[in-house]
């Protein structure tokens, strides 16, 4: 695959697991697990692991995205502003 391909793989990926990360924030799911925590359910170790995957991945992959975005709106910014100035 071209560098294009797979950038835009890992950037699904990192959309993919931030919208994961949204759901497992809510404020249900938070108190699905404070249950199975207090129950001390068997399901629980999973559901922690799962989350603790989750926002390791997340943060692994984020950076270059963020970093991506923010180096290309200054590459846009330069010359808008040069533009701006010049009128």
């Amino acid at each position: 695959p071209t560098p294009k391909v797979e950038l835009e793989f890992w950037k699904s990926r990192y959309e993919d697991l931030k919208y994961i990360y949204n759901q497992l924030r809510t404020i249900t799911v938070r108190g699905m697990a404070k249950l199975l925590d207090k129950l001390q359910s068997s399901y629980f170790p999973a559901f922690k692991a799962m989350y603790r995957d989750v926002v390791a991945d997340g943060t692994a992959i984020s950076w270059p995205f963020e970093h991506q975005t923010r180096s290309t709106l200054m590459k846009i910014a330069k010359p808008a502003k040069s533009m701006i100035r010049s009128r």
